[in-house]
């Protein structure tokens, strides 16, 4: 994955310049991701701790205990941001 640094650069960059969503491009596969609000919330989140699983981010992003569409939701983010190589794998 990227570093803390690089990548908090990157999603400060991509929020100001969309701050109800961004575009990310992958140049490896040459594909484009959407990067929601949600997203965005989630990728600070990440920032701020060294590993998580979807159900404690889906909790810390919320303030309350999520539903299982809420972990669902934050686990395919979370695969996403795998794919792109922004994290690690999540060994939860």
């Amino acid at each position: 994955g990227r570093s803390s640094e690089e990548l908090q650069w990157d999603l400060d960059y991509l929020l100001q310049l969309w701050p109800d969503g961004a575009v990310v491009y992958d140049e490896a596969s040459g594909d484009i991701h959407a990067l929601s609000p949600i997203a965005g919330e989630l990728l600070q989140q990440l920032l701020t701790v060294q590993q998580s699983c979807a159900e404690s981010l889906a909790q810390a992003l919320l303030g309350e205990q999520p539903t299982a569409e809420d972990v669902r939701k934050v686990d395919k983010l979370l695969k996403d941001f795998e794919y792109l190589g922004f994290i690690e794998p999540c060994d939860a």
